[in-house]
């Protein structure tokens, strides 16, 4: 029996691909015998715990020790770091601070889920103790399609994104694609890497399909096409909104449910009044019921920019046996297989994404071929208990070798890692009980 540490800088529990896979892996783990702690931001970010509620750090408390380490430093020896890039150092050195506080040294795997908490805890490990990372997709890149930043706040974000991965004895990547991505991005190793697809923990998946879903409006007889996704540009909403504007010169009767939320809820929505769509477009906001929802779709979309990881949203379509009209984009390719389980479109395109969805909504029996075939493969592919033992077979791997497999080191931890995640060495003042005095 292990003892097993999940470490994410995100919030746990929360609505999002990060959350579930945490939710099923460590669900799968404890099925099999072994005990799993998770350490997480609590709701809005304002303090870091463990999932069983013995340990809690309020991050108030520290914050302004934290931040006046950094700006000094950062004035002296970084004048050019910018408020996103000094925000990131706090952040990061906050959540060093928190984990130095747990006895780590009761673990025997601790497993983060990012570069933030990857070299956090990486330096405050005890030596016996491996962290395993998994990277649930490609940071550098995605921040370039979701924000606006200068030169050298790209160059951190790389060297930020490039330490996390070295930090860890053993990298696990949800798709080849973000594995051929981070190896060509940072001339590693190939041998770094483990893909392991995400699975899906089926039964409670049909489990929450047969449960009502929460309010929806009435779709009144018309066509739902369903877009499960966070409301961010990386995930392509606006070009949907677009697509639905050309589909409605084609179609009268076709409703499309955005089942999410984020910082593009209000600009999605003014971009719907623009375009006229009316009552063909339903912003339902967050949701936990997705699996209730599929039943009451006919299409579900997902128009996204950049997907580096197996997107949960086409595995629970699939599950459904619901078609998927998708962007050919990062690791897509590798869940949807064109003509087969969905139809690919190229990202950025409203018109081609219009005749995609055209194209279903005019066919059931296409709608019906696709789904079911997609259903056939997606209990076997995408199931949790695969994932879990793969996931314990790495566990098993780095327990028995001491070496990183990235660069060949020994691992990344309060003497061998590289100071701060971005570079700029240690704050002066940060206490030794992080390992970060100047």
């Amino acid at each position: 029996m292990m003892k097993i540490l999940l470490a994410t800088y995100w919030s746990f529990p929360h609505t999002g691909g990060i959350s579930t896979y945490l939710k099923a892996l460590k669900s799968g783990l404890e099925s099999m015998g072994h005990q799993v702690d998770v350490f997480a931001h609590g709701p809005q970010k304002r303090s870091l715990r463990l999932s069983d509620g013995s340990f809690h750090f309020q991050k108030a408390a520290f914050a302004a020790r934290v931040r006046n380490s950094v700006e000094a430093y950062c004035r002296r020896h970084a004048p050019r770091a910018t408020r996103f890039m000094r925000g990131r150092e706090v952040e990061r050195y906050t959540m060093e601070l928190a984990a130095s506080r747990l006895d780590l040294s009761r673990y025997d795997v601790i497993h983060t889920q990012d570069v933030i908490a990857t070299c956090a805890l990486a330096r405050v490990r005890p030596r016996h103790v491996p962290v395993v990372a998994t990277i649930h997709s490609p940071l550098v890149r995605e921040t370039q399609l979701g924000t606006t930043l200068d030169r050298f706040a790209r160059q951190y974000t790389a060297l930020e994104e490039k330490l996390g991965l070295i930090s860890a004895q053993r990298i696990i990547l949800p798709s080849q694609w973000l594995k051929r991505t981070l190896v060509r991005d940072y001339r590693l190793s190939p041998n770094a890497f483990v893909v392991i697809h995400n699975g899906v923990d089926v039964a409670h998946y049909h489990q929450l399909a047969t449960q009502p879903p929460l309010r929806v409006p009435p779709p009144r007889r018309r066509p739902v096409i369903l877009c499960p996704a966070r409301l961010t540009r990386v995930k392509g909403q606006d070009y949907l909104l677009s697509a639905l504007a050309i589909l409605a010169r084609r179609r009268r009767g076709f409703v499309c449910w955005l089942a999410g939320n984020g910082p593009g809820r209000r600009r999605l929505k003014d971009q719907a009044r623009r375009l006229r769509l009316g009552d063909r477009v339903a912003f339902l906001g967050a949701r936990k019921d997705i699996p209730a929802l599929l039943p009451l779709a006919d299409v579900v979309v997902l128009p996204s920019l950049m997907e580096g990881g197996l997107p949960y949203a086409v595995q629970e379509a699939q599950l459904a046996g619901k078609p998927v009209v998708a962007s050919r984009v990062g690791s897509v390719a590798e869940i949807v297989e064109e003509g087969v389980t969905g139809l690919l479109v190229p990202p950025r395109n409203p018109a081609a994404l219009a005749s995609a969805i055209d194209r279903l909504l005019g066919s059931e029996n296409l709608r019906l071929k696709l789904g079911t075939t997609a259903k056939a493969r997606a209990a076997d592919r995408w199931n949790a208990e695969r994932m879990t033992r793969e996931t314990l077979a790495v566990y098993e791997q780095v327990l028995g070798s001491k070496q990183t497999f990235a660069e060949g080191g020994t691992g990344c931890d309060e003497n061998s890692c590289p100071p701060a995640a971005g570079g700029f060495g240690r704050p002066a003042g940060h206490q030794a009980d992080v390992s970060c005095s100047g």
